[in-house]
């Protein structure tokens, strides 16, 4: 098995950014849902009820996140949130200490959501605490609905692209990491996934740590399936809904009442500063 592609999200609900490497942190990959949208009441939004987030692209230059729209010219600002947290904001049931990006970000979404809106990222000081029923006391996660990292195998969604008419794409279900080399939703029942000797991103120590600069390697554990919501239905180039896949996972990735495809997952802290690499290889428990 190995690595087949790895995805971040800079800002929630808005489009991912394909890299070749990243950088495990403790609350996920480095950079991924960092900053979010919120309304007036400073509340988060997301593609559930603002389908049109689909129609902004997401661009990684340098130390810069540029953000584009068809209907409006691109907006800039540091990938690195600012470092004091200046008030609180609602991401699901969780206040978080946010800080403001720019006024121009905010006239920028505003402008072409047609509503009050304003851009915030997660400062360093910022902690939000991961479901204590999966992870332990500490462990945290960015604006991501829960967990630090979200996994899926690729022969998952080409086993559920059988079973369709019309086939969907890897974007509809948002992973940060997918794997190759795995049988269909064969990641239900791994504990942990384990990446291959690798290097450290410079200035970012890491527990376990070679002479060499290689780490001995990323561990994720796999602590809790992944519930999907109406974000599958969307188009993620259109923003149109559409009823599938959503109707063949009720078929047969039905649990109860929640649809399940992809696992969360949690850094090991062993792991913290090392990166994952796009053709890597990847062993399981």
């Amino acid at each position: 098995m190995h690595v087949e592609s790895v995805t971040i999200y800079p800002i929630k609900s808005l489009s991912g950014i394909s890299l070749t490497s990243s950088t495990v942190t403790a609350r996920g990959l480095e950079y991924d849902r960092c900053f979010m949208l919120i309304d007036a009441t400073n509340r988060f939004i997301t593609q559930r009820a603002h389908p049109r987030l689909t129609s902004f692209s997401v661009e990684l230059v340098e130390d810069q996140i540029r953000v584009g729209h068809p209907d409006s010219e691109t907006v800039e600002f540091s990938v690195k949130p600012n470092a004091n947290s200046s008030f609180s904001a609602v991401v699901w049931n969780d206040q978080v200490e946010v800080s403001a990006v720019s006024s121009e970000a905010d006239e920028f979404f505003s402008t072409v959501l047609k509503e009050p809106i304003r851009l915030v990222g997660m400062p360093t000081s910022s902690h939000r605490q991961v479901d204590l029923a999966y992870g332990h006391q500490g462990d945290g996660v960015s604006f991501a609905d829960g967990y630090p990292v979200l996994i899926i195998g690729a022969a998952s969604i080409e086993d559920l692209n059988s079973r369709m008419e019309r086939p969907v794409p890897m974007n509809r279900f948002r992973p940060n990491i997918v794997i190759s080399g795995s049988a269909p939703w064969e990641e239900d029942s791994w504990k942990s996934v384990q990446f291959g000797s690798n290097r450290k991103k410079e200035g970012q120590p890491a527990a376990g740590q070679r002479t060499d600069g290689l780490s001995t390697g990323v561990r994720l554990d796999l602590v809790k399936p992944c519930a999907r919501c109406i974000v599958i239905r969307t188009d993620q180039k259109t923003g149109e809904r559409h009823e599938e896949p959503m109707t063949t996972l009720k078929t047969y990735r039905r649990f109860g009442n929640k649809i399940l495809v992809g696992m969360n997952c949690i850094p090991a802290l062993s792991s913290l500063g090392a990166e994952i690499l796009v053709g890597q290889s990847v062993t399981t428990d």
